[in-house]
């Protein structure tokens, strides 16, 4: 049988970008492994969770959303571990994926399975293959270096996952491996806060996708559900673009993806038929538009009509609700002679881009060295889902009092372009549970001092939402106080 789909996947939760490269289908005989050798062990691993918060995986049948149907997973769905799981040397690694299996697999049984699919998946771990994970019919396979190198990366396997649920009769080019990717990214990265993986929806890879197969096309999968759901009208499910897309070609309607220019080929007809766009490019094309622009901001999937398919909780990327303060403009940039946040402890922050630009250098009195951090050297995903890009917080040593502060931007040694518009200051007398003392949206200066009024504490937080004016790095020169 022919091991469809098979790929090479490497990633990490919280990297900018997916780093993907394709491997090539070959041929696997049945109750082998993809390189002729037997299988070693065999294990069926049952469910430690009862799911019953999934409607009906036929997209048509009547029902009532008070009551879904209680799916319980331990019966309906089956991960049998085979191969060498003995050379794998973290002993939780195994347990991670059932974990995955049986969070994942379910959901995308529910919204895209037609009953045909496979329930039980053979999960093997390898040594001798090439490929880090592929899968065809009703297996998986791992490779055991790649598990032992990566034991951080369990999310392939959600990917492969999807590739079982789409058991698609035709190979495809793009189609098959961005839909695979968008399970993962939605079913898995998006399913729980500690595992969301975030992108620049302005960043070069994204808006210059082309159709490669392994490319940064996540959010356009996200986009085509936002703007064209399946929705749920007078008891009966209505697939939207993904769901029909993925339909059709199961079914045998949609063979071949190559041309996404052209209008009129079945891929595209069915394109313009539920989004009035003559072609898939041409919907591509509105997508990298609204992403540009912000008419469309991808902030989680909390708010997706769609959600009815599994009523599930999603995180959300939205600043904290509170009431926020506005300090008043000193009609002047101060310099302080008792400077109450020279030399203070960081206690915390989000990052910094090398040795030479750490954060301690905001608060080291000089004006010519920085706190200079990218988004990728944010790991908190706690801080992300709030719209906070970086942070920092200070410990002053001591209780110490001021009433105003000053803040000296990139542009008062770089290009202005670079300077940081978006921030809020908090105030605690412990490191944790801030209070609001200053937040500004939308200031430009290059340097800018801050009435307050007096405030007396011992820890100081400093919350970046735009750093700059787009690739997310933030340069501060000193930040001071008196």
């Amino acid at each position: 049988m022919k091991k469809l789909y098979a790929r090479r996947f490497v990633s990490f939760i919280l990297a900018s970008a997916f780093m993907l490269s394709g491997c090539s289908s070959g041929g696997s005989e049945s109750g082998t492994t993809s390189s002729g050798t037997s299988i070693k062990t065999t294990e069926t691993v049952p469910s430690e969770t009862v799911y019953n918060e999934y409607l009906p995986p036929e997209m048509k049948r009547e029902f009532s959303v008070r009551n879904p149907m209680q799916l319980d997973s331990s019966k309906e769905f089956k991960v049998v571990f085979e191969g060498e799981w003995d050379k794998i040397a973290d002993e939780e690694y195994k347990h991670a994926l059932q974990n995955e299996f049986y969070q994942v697999y379910p959901r995308l049984y529910t919204r895209w399975g037609t009953g045909s699919e496979p329930k039980t998946i053979h999960l093997i771990a390898e040594s001798n293959t090439e490929d880090i994970a592929c899968s065809w019919e009703d297996k998986v396979q791992v490779q055991v270096r790649y598990a032992n190198e990566h034991p951080e990366d369990i999310g392939y396997l959600a990917h492969e996952l999807t590739h079982n649920i789409q058991s698609y009769p035709v190979g495809l080019k793009w189609w098959t491996e961005g839909f695979a990717s968008y399970g993962r990214f939605r079913y898995f990265h998006w399913a729980a806060d500690d595992c969301v993986y975030l992108i620049d929806q302005k960043g070069e890879d994204l808006i210059n996708w082309s159709y490669e197969p392994y490319g940064e096309c996540v959010l356009f999968f996200a986009y085509m559900d936002y703007r064209f759901p399946t929705l749920l009208k007078n008891g009966e499910w209505v697939p939207g673009l993904v769901d029909s897309i993925h339909r059709a070609i199961k079914n045998g309607e949609i063979t071949d993806d190559s041309d996404p220019y052209t209008p009129g080929n079945p891929f595209n007809n069915l394109v313009k038929k539920i989004t009035g766009y003559e072609t898939i490019e041409a919907l591509r094309a509105k997508y990298v538009e609204e992403c540009v622009n912000g008419t469309w901001v991808f902030d989680g999937f909390g708010s997706y009509k769609d959600n009815i398919v599994l009523g599930m909780h999603y995180p959300q990327i939205k600043p904290d609700v509170y009431d926020r303060k506005t300090a008043p403009k000193s009609s002047t940039v101060k310099e302080y002679a008792n400077n109450v946040f020279k030399d203070a402890r960081v206690y915390r922050c989000s990052g910094f881009i090398n040795g030479n630009e750490t954060a301690a250098m905001l608060v080291d009195g000089k004006y010519d060295t920085k706190w200079c951090a990218e988004k990728g050297n944010v790991t908190e995903v706690s801080m992300l889902l709030k719209g906070v890009c970086h942070y920092i917080v200070l410990d002053l040593g001591s209780y110490k009092t001021f009433s105003s502060y000053t803040l000296y931007n990139a542009g008062t040694v770089e290009d202005e372009s670079y300077n940081a518009t978006s921030w809020e200051l908090l105030w605690s007398n412990t490191p944790n549970h801030f209070i609001p003392l200053d937040y500004q949206k939308d200031c430009k200066e290059n340097a800018v001092t801050f009435e307050t009024g007096e405030v007396t504490c011992r820890y100081i937080m400093l919350k970046i939402y735009t750093p700059d004016n787009g690739p997310g790095t933030v340069r501060l020169y000193e930040l001071q106080a008196g």
